[in-house]
């Protein structure tokens, strides 16, 4: 009978609830083979034996039923919940009367696919053109456009009324400690002042010798290549700059870009590292989705980050060995100076954490704005040709071009404020989360905890805030020669951020802007080489993700 029972079970097949039954009542006869011969007990002995494995077989299918009851029981209770989670989140969670996507307000999904593709800018902006200057972007997340906003969050609150940094974004360094953009409001302030000497008026006066080094070094550079016939990638010789100045001014020594025509390898890692701090940040907004981003990481990824870490403790150890030099401040200079003053000073762990985020913020950011400001020039011919008018009438000598010296160019800094408007140099959000207590922003009570955030790049896109909003007019930061259309609500343009955490480096910043820009167009021509280069169409990954600018560059002649 067993061969008949196995040709029989393979016609069938093994598919199905009933293939499972077939196969089971064949494992449970085969585990009792002396029950199955009838010359063993005769015939009542096999009737006992197949009611004893009739029953064996019931109760297996009772017990497969029972799990499969239960798991149904726990899908269908699973599927309750999420549709009772569902409805509670869309239309009775505190921030319900706040417009917005559903998918995005019920789902991660979209949120994190449009930040990791790099498209998070356009998104949101996209999303408050349709729902207006006040939009949730998830459950507990909303953004603004409304100016306000910049008073109501990022505003000096004090105490606990302080709306503290989204510890999703700001994460400390590789030494556990946290740096002056991650810190607490109470230890930022006490590293900020610290710092702030650094940065002030005067210390920037003493350290123009220096940085004007830079700027004479980037137009000797650029000269043999001012020939009309090759184009050249103005990012970065802009970045070569910039990173040189601020690597002087951090560690006392340049990261000789410049002199190269190249980065240096640290700098390599630094600026190929934005996307996967985005990736890594971005999947702690679904559950267990950073443990399975970890394992896709690669090691040599890891290996890099330490390696980068290592590097800014070396130098600032080799800064600090060689002790201060009247001659050559920089910014440990004052730090140490300070230090000694004070007792709330910055631990040798706090300067290396600091230091090493330091490094971007101060080059970076600067950079992309020049890179900007050249690319709208190039654009838009006629206001190139005023500005060039206006720099070449002003300054007799390229030695004429210093901090103090281009303060009063009119044209110039309207020039700079619209490119810092239509491409911020730090276009996504700025996350922030509502005080324990919760808060008031634009009209809007948000429970404590809530993320709340500006997108720069769609606070300054945006028709409530701008007339024209995608045009370059450096007209309308000129009161008396602002064409005649609605005036501009000023009170949205932060580009340097706001309140207690704006950008402490905004003073170097203008000032590196325009010396740079202003000996560019005294000294070169400059023909746009990338016909087909939009800046809207770069991705940003916490920063711009900047694609070639080729322009080509031709001597001034006088």
């Amino acid at each position: 009978m067993r061969p008949k029972r196995r040709r029989s079970r393979q016609r069938r097949g093994m598919t199905g609830l009933g293939d499972w039954i077939d196969e089971t009542g064949w494992r449970l006869k085969k585990s009792r083979p002396s029950a199955l011969s009838p010359s063993a007990s005769g015939r009542a002995s096999e009737d006992e034996t197949r009611k004893q494995t009739a029953e064996a077989f019931i109760m297996e299918v009772g017990l497969f039923q029972t799990m499969l009851a239960n798991a149904k029981g726990l899908i269908l209770a699973a599927l309750v919940s999420l549709g009772c989670w569902v409805i509670y989140t869309l239309y009775f969670h505190p921030l319900a009367r706040i417009p917005g996507p559903k998918w995005w307000i019920i789902s991660r999904i979209p949120y994190f696919r449009s930040i990791t593709t790099g498209q998070f800018i356009h998104s949101v902006r996209a999303l408050h053109e349709r729902y207006g200057p006040v939009v949730r972007l998830a459950a507990n997340e909303v953004s603004f456009t409304d100016p306000q906003a910049w008073q109501d969050i990022y505003g000096h609150h004090g105490g606990d009324r302080a709306f503290p940094r989204n510890p999703v974004w700001y994460q400390p360094a590789l030494n556990g400690v946290h740096h002056i953009l991650s810190a607490s409001n109470s230890d930022h302030a006490r590293i900020r002042h610290l710092l702030s000497h650094a940065f002030s008026e005067r210390a920037l006066k003493s350290q123009e010798p220096m940085i004007q080094v830079f700027f004479n070094l980037l137009i000797e550079r650029l000269r043999p290549l001012a020939d009309g016939r090759q184009a050249i990638n103005i990012n970065d010789w802009l970045q070569y700059t910039t990173f040189d100045i601020t690597g002087e001014l951090e560690f006392g020594e340049s990261f000789g870009c410049l002199e190269k025509g190249e980065y240096h390898p640290w700098i390599k890692v630094l600026l190929s590292n934005f996307r996967k701090i985005i990736l890594f940040g971005a999947s702690q907004l679904i559950p267990g989705l950073r443990f399975l981003v970890g394992l896709t990481i690669p090691k040599a990824v890891m290996q890099q980050r330490q390696q980068h870490f290592s590097y800014t403790v070396d130098k600032v150890s080799r800064r600090l060995a060689r002790g201060n030099d009247p001659m050559r401040p920089d910014f440990l200079t004052y730090i140490n100076r300070y230090n000694e003053d004070e007792k709330k000073g910055m631990s040798r762990a706090e300067i290396d954490s600091t230091f090493n985020v330091l490094v971007i913020a101060g080059s970076e950011t600067t950079s992309t704005c020049m890179t900007a400001t050249l690319h709208c020039l190039l654009r838009n011919p006629a206001t190139l040709q005023r500005l060039q008018t206006e720099i070449r009438s002003t300054f007799a000598h390229d030695s004429d071009i210093t901090f103090d010296s281009t303060i009063p160019l009119r044209y110039l800094n309207a020039v700079i404020e619209e490119s810092l408007r239509l491409c911020p140099p730090a276009p996504t959000m700025l996350p922030r989360v509502t005080p324990a207590a919760g808060a008031y922003v634009c009209g809007y009570w948000l429970p404590g905890g809530t993320a709340v955030e500006i997108s720069q790049y769609a606070m300054s896109r945006s028709y409530d805030n701008y007339s024209d909003p995608d045009r370059f007019i450096p007209e309308r930061w000129l009161p008396d020669e602002k064409p005649n259309f609605h005036p501009h609500d000023a009170r949205a343009h932060k580009p340097f951020s706001f309140g207690p955490r704006n950008c402490l480096g905004r003073s170097l910043a203008w000032m590196e802007i325009r010396c740079i820009i202003c000996k560019l167009l005294w000294n070169f021509n400059l023909r746009m080489e990338s016909p087909d280069y939009e800046w809207n169409e770069q991705g940003t990954y916490v920063m711009w993700d900047k694609k070639q600018m080729l322009v080509s560059l031709t001597p001034v002649k006088r």
